[in-house]
């Protein structure tokens, strides 16, 4: 008979009574289920943070960009294209900037170099004047008439005797070469620079009934006329100027650094020759229009332009004084703006006087 493992009510080790019910599981731990909660609500709000992040990111990169087509455009939409492009002062600017360019490309002499320095200071001179007029025409002409009048009528009285001025501006003396780069190099120069102006104001009569635009030549108008007429003598005198030192160079009569350095006279030359016979211009028109201190008017168109002038020659002639000549080109200024700012205050008091007496 097999053996019962019953048998003997004994039941064997490990197992249950048949038909028992099975002991009830343990609880989980409550601290165990909070951290979990805990994690899945983190996970959560990580996840939906995320997802603001994203949405976020793409919102703002949708309006970067936004904003650099709407950039973009405000440059190069063809209404602002036309609108620069037609304006006057973008292509003179342009040409202003891109003339060195062009004039190394197309291997131009020097001479071109300094007639396009000139050139940029009378676009710079001009765009000073606070004008009620286009005078383009009028200061072409002025232009023109210093390069083809007064610089040959400069040459020519340089070569009228006596000669003193060449042999004092040798002396040793610093005395004897002050007054002759003030009495002589100032006055021929400044004379023969000014001639336009008092041709025009000597025959405004009959220029206002040829040419009635031309006959109204105002005080501020007349320093502007002079400034271009520096400008032009300026340009022939630095072209002289350089074909000299070129040539003792090749000679090695001199050394090459003084060709360095007037390269510089080509750049502050034309500024304060045109200075210089702006101030001219001023003080020529207005004892034009001031009978009663027209000699006093005149005494200072010639004696201050040639003073500020012979001043500044002499201390750039000089070993020693070099460092002065920065205060002369100081004061030269000064004197100029004075003056452009006591006309453009008058011009500007007889406007509000005219609208007042209109009212």
């Amino acid at each position: 008979m097999p053996d019962d493992p019953t048998v003997g009510g004994a039941e064997p080790s490990g197992s249950e009574p048949a038909g028992a019910n099975p002991a009830p599981a343990k609880p989980p731990c409550k601290r165990a289920s909070r951290i979990g909660a805990a994690a899945r609500d983190a996970a959560r709000r990580a996840l939906g943070a995320g997802s603001l992040a994203v949405r976020a990111t793409a919102s703002t990169g949708r309006a970067f960009w936004r904003n650099v087509a709407a950039l973009a455009w405000s440059f190069l939409s063809p209404r602002q294209i036309f609108a620069v492009l037609r304006h006057s002062t973008f292509w003179i600017t342009l040409l202003a900037a891109a003339a060195p360019i062009l004039v190394v490309l197309m291997r131009w002499d020097l001479n071109a170099m300094i007639v396009y320095f000139s050139l940029v200071w009378a676009y710079v001179f001009y765009r000073l004047f606070d004008l009620h007029r286009n005078l383009l025409h009028q200061c072409a002409f002025f232009y023109a008439f210093s390069v083809l009048v007064s610089w040959p009528a400069f040459i020519g009285w340089l070569n009228l005797p006596p000669h003193w001025v060449d042999a004092w501006i040798q002396d040793e003396r610093p005395a004897v070469r002050l007054f002759a780069y003030v009495c002589g190099v100032g006055l021929r120069e400044e004379v023969t620079k000014g001639l336009g102006l008092l041709l025009a104001v000597l025959l405004r009569n009959g220029l206002r009934r040829r040419f009635p635009s031309w006959g109204q030549i105002t005080a501020l108008e007349g320093m502007m006329y002079c400034v271009m007429g520096g400008l032009g003598f300026a340009a022939m005198e630095n072209i002289g100027w350089m074909q000299d030192i070129i040539e003792l160079t090749n000679r090695h009569e001199i050394e090459g650094g003084a060709f360095k350095s007037s390269l510089g006279r080509i750049v502050l030359n034309p500024f304060v020759h045109a200075c210089w016979t702006g101030a001219m211009g001023y003080f020529v028109v207005r004892a034009s229009r001031e009978p009663s201190r027209r000699t006093a008017l005149l005494a200072a168109a010639v004696l201050l332009p040639c003073a500020l002038h012979g001043a500044y020659d002499f201390c750039v002639s000089t070993a020693g004084f070099e460092v002065l000549a920065l205060a002369w080109v100081g004061a030269t200024f000064y004197l100029y703006l004075a003056c452009q700012l006591k006309l453009q205050g008058e011009v500007r008091l007889n406007e509000l006087d005219r609208r007042l007496t209109r009212s």
